[in-house]
């Protein structure tokens, strides 16, 4: 087996569709509302006043101060350009609060904002407001993001998870193999002997890490890694000569899959005290499984296929159940699971439909929806039910519909996390306790993909 990425055929499954940031429109609710509907998306709002294009740049993360050219017609000497939420332009409910405004042009104002950290992450309206009181509105001009960082992984990486510690790993760039991050220090982990290439999937608190080892004509095997020992192969197969390790618990153990002999067939497996066992055996004796995620207690999440991919759940007493009903004919996987026994994954629950990203809660499904867009993907959540993920939204470059990482909480719905300056689309594989999120970013001009870390809190 050659090289591999980082949860591999998590990847394949939801790789074919591409998607970027969407953008619900709000109804403004101040007093000059039917002027703002008039004047939406920067149309001109008629009556000599005036009107707001577009802005430059168009999002900011957090905590910053920062100048932004408001761009439009009509302006005049003390022009004010403020920012709106739900029409609301109150600082102590926007928390982005406008410093100064420079006057440019009749089509230019400069306006230095500072946006507080804890300003709501959402689209916000720009409203520009003459020293008669004319106003015009641009709805949803800009975005106020999360902090992002890139973590110097470089072109062709991605970051897959991260623990309580704000360690974090995942795959370099070409030619890279698994990397450490951790505090801004990032660290190659190297490989096996006789291998020269690794890919990381999951860390827990305790630093242990794990994920595929391989080489030219060298099949691949799962690793642990600790900082004392070094990256060891983990012991056994289930008779062939592949393996690939997808999660370790805070108990230390590890699941993934192995192949049987012949090496045509993988199933889902756990290492627990340096034994290999086979989670499929038992109920499913034909068809093939692979294990996503694990909790504390050992419960583990997965997908079966068996004429078509299952969402499975596996624990100790009662072996592989599948979970999502048979009528899903375009097939499911479940991805995450934690320690409350939630799950999540994405549905097709017809042929032909779109993926959608889903919650599941003691035999309760729920649809988190998408960004604007037909498809999402729901991979990873935290003790809170904090999902995070991917999701298509309605716009489309490059011929090609773009995506956005998401986190959704059941208070507030979806919402994207933003990308940096110079990216178009975003992934995001988990979180942890402290609301970091980690996944990638990249530009629909290509580029390759960057492992990033969004700070939401």
């Amino acid at each position: 087996m050659n090289y591999m990425i980082p949860r591999p055929r998590r990847w394949a499954a939801w790789l074919a569709a591409v998607f970027l940031l969407g953008c619900a429109e709000h109804a403004p609710t101040d007093p000059s509302a039917d002027l703002a509907l008039r004047q939406a998306k920067g149309s001109g709002g008629g009556g000599g006043g005036p009107s707001v294009k577009t802005t430059s740049p168009r999002s900011a993360p957090r905590g910053t101060t920062l100048n932004v050219r408001v761009l439009g017609s009509g302006y005049v000497q003390g022009s004010r350009a403020v920012w709106a939420l739900n029409g609301d332009t109150t600082f102590a409910n926007t928390k982005v609060r406008t410093n100064s405004t420079t006057f440019v042009s009749s089509t230019e104002l400069s306006a230095s904002i500072t946006i507080e950290t804890d300003a709501a992450v959402d689209l916000y309206d720009v409203v520009v407001i003459t020293p008669t009181g004319k106003k015009g509105i641009g709805i949803e001009l800009f975005e106020v993001i999360v902090e992002i960082v890139d973590l110097g992984a470089g072109a062709g990486s991605t970051a897959v998870a991260v623990n309580n510690n704000g360690q974090i790993v995942g795959r370099g760039g070409p030619g890279s193999g698994a990397f450490l991050w951790d505090n801004g220090t990032l660290r190659d982990l190297g490989a096996t002997p006789g291998r020269t290439s690794s890919a990381a999937s999951d860390i827990n608190d305790a630093g242990q890490v794990v994920g595929s080892t391989s080489g030219p004509g060298v099949p691949a095997r799962a690793f642990l890694w600790t900082a004392a020992a070094g990256m060891q192969l983990l012991p056994g197969t289930l008779g062939g000569t592949q393996s690939e390790a997808q999660g370790i618990n805070e108990n230390g153990d590890v699941i993934g899959s192995s192949t049987l002999p012949g090496d045509t067939i993988q199933h889902a497996v756990m290492w627990r005290n340096g034994v290999i066992i086979d989670l499929q055996a038992t109920n499913f004796p034909t068809g093939k499984s692979y294990a996503w995620d694990l909790n504390d207690a050992g419960e583990v999440v997965g997908t079966y296929y068996g004429g078509g991919g299952r969402s499975f759940r596996w624990t100790a007493t009662g072996g592989m159940e599948l979970i999502a009903p048979s009528n899903d004919v375009g097939g499911n996987e479940a991805l995450g699971i934690n320690n409350i026994g939630e799950l999540v994954g994405w549905k097709q629950p017809a042929a032909g439909q779109q993926n959608t990203a889903y919650l599941w809660n003691a035999g309760v499904f729920q649809n988190l929806g998408t960004l604007g867009g037909k498809s999402s993907v729901s991979m990873a959540l935290n003790e809170h039910g904090t999902v995070v993920g991917r999701a298509e939204t309605a716009v489309r470059r490059q011929g090609l519909f773009l995506q956005a990482a998401f986190i959704w909480t059941s208070a507030g719905g979806m919402k994207s996390l933003g990308v940096p300056s110079g990216s178009d689309h975003g992934q995001a594989w988990d979180i942890n306790e402290l609301y970091w999120v980690v996944g990638e970013t990249w530009g629909a001009n290509g580029g390759g993909s960057r492992a990033t870390l969004w700070k939401v809190q």
